[in-house]
């Protein structure tokens, strides 16, 4: 393995989580005091973006370190994870239309997001923290 390679998909990919938190919990606050999608601008396309180096920065890096998912329990778990995060986010940002619900996703969101941290820097997955994120 290129080592080197590694740090540096490992440091994108840190970056662009950093970003993509930061856009993700930015939009929720705006939308929520009163923004409407259209004055968001940049934030309603930029965060797929950065979502979509992250995804490939993580992929990659599974792939650099010989990692499959359905053999690995915590990169199967934080996919799993990342799947959740997409999905609350679109229900938060998206579908759902009362204002309380929404919030609620939105800040489920945030939580399930910190979880998958949790998991890239332990590389393990205890179930009993998760109720404690809710």
């Amino acid at each position: 393995m290129n080592v080197e390679l590694f740090v540096w998909v490992r440091n994108l990919h840190v970056v662009v989580a950093t970003l993509s938190i930061m856009l993700f919990f930015t939009r929720g606050v705006l939308l929520f005091n009163g923004a409407e999608r259209e004055q968001l601008g940049p934030l309603r396309w930029l965060p797929h973006i950065i979502d979509t180096l992250l995804f490939l920065s993580g992929v990659y890096m599974a792939y650099l370190l010989h990692r499959l998912p359905g053999v690995d329990p915590w990169i199967t778990t934080k996919l799993g994870f990342v799947l959740l995060y997409i999905m609350l986010g679109m229900f938060a940002f998206r579908w759902c239309k009362r204002r309380p619900l929404r919030v609620v996703a939105w800040l489920a969101a945030i939580g399930v997001f910190l979880e998958i941290v949790t998991l890239a820097v332990t590389k393990q997955f205890n179930p009993l923290l998760l109720p404690q994120l809710f």
